[in-house]
């Protein structure tokens, strides 16, 4: 079980092979955790993409 979110979570997406999970709470927060232990590995509150085409390397976030 998770636990300890700093608010309501708006939405849970697990990873396909079973290893992670992300949560997207309403303080525009994302948490990817540790799906066997249940820790969360990251947080990242921000992120900023340039525009036009999007391509990995145009991806910036910053992270809690």
């Amino acid at each position: 079980m998770i636990r300890n979110f700093r608010h309501f979570p708006n939405g849970v997406v697990w990873d396909p092979r079973g290893k992670y999970l992300v949560a997207m709470s309403t303080d525009r927060k994302l948490d990817i955790i540790d799906a066997a232990k249940g820790s969360k590995l990251k947080c990242i509150w921000s992120v900023h993409m340039k525009a036009g085409i999007f391509c990995g390397e145009h991806l910036q976030a910053e992270v809690c």
